[in-house]
């Protein structure tokens, strides 16, 4: 579960906050995000992400939603069993929790949280040669 979690958190978020942002921001202004989606908007969303078909400026926005909850789930494994014998493996559950869909009005504030993360980290390590390079 955890490397599908991560595949759609990557597949999902193509554009990043500074990239669906303008999107967004085009798509409010045609009248596009006038409104929270509805549970159609969502389904509708899930299934052309599944096409891989061209998207219009709502589906690369709520496709951004979808992968912001999917960064914000929690995954709860208990182990039933424990030790196991003879190589087996042990019993266990899984649950994913916290998949409430993210508003489009939090859109600015996604944007406005990133640019904090992205100042506060420069002011840490202002010269190039102490930035970290990022790996996947």
């Amino acid at each position: 579960i955890l490397v599908r979690l991560q595949r759609l958190q990557r597949e999902l978020d193509v554009l990043d906050i500074e990239g669906v942002f303008p999107v967004y921001e085009r798509a409010v202004e045609c009248g596009v995000g006038a409104n929270e989606p509805s549970v159609d908007d969502w389904v509708e969303a899930v299934g052309l992400f599944q096409t891989q078909m061209e998207r219009s400026d709502k589906q690369v926005v709520l496709e951004y939603l979808l992968s912001m909850v999917l960064k914000d789930v929690s995954v709860m494994i208990m182990i039933e069993k424990w030790p196991v014998e003879n190589g087996e493996m042990p019993e266990y559950k899984v649950a994913v929790v916290d998949t409430e869909p993210k508003k489009l009005a939090k859109m600015a504030r996604y944007r406005d949280l990133s640019q904090d993360i992205v100042d506060n980290y420069l002011k840490l390590h202002p010269h190039p040669s102490s930035q970290k390079q990022c790996y996947e």
